[in-house]
């Protein structure tokens, strides 16, 4: 799924304490979402679920996108 569209995540925007953490989960609130796995329009390296942006909430962009799944 890497690479078409980066993918919203439902997490808060924060930077990474230096700590060794599994499935870090940002902060209670904020202004930005955290984005996943670049998109077509990014350079290969990009182009991995590890890698992270942001956005703010009410940011439009044709290569951004979301998955729902369901539990």
């Amino acid at each position: 799924m890497s690479g078409n569209v980066w993918e919203w995540c439902w997490d808060w925007y924060s930077g990474y304490s230096s700590e060794s953490q599994t499935n870090p989960n940002g902060p209670s609130t904020g202004a930005d979402r955290v984005l996943r796995g670049g998109s077509w329009a990014n350079m290969n390296y990009n182009l991995r679920i590890s890698d992270r942006f942001f956005y703010t909430i009410f940011t439009k962009s044709m290569n951004v996108g979301f998955r729902i799944v369901q539990k």
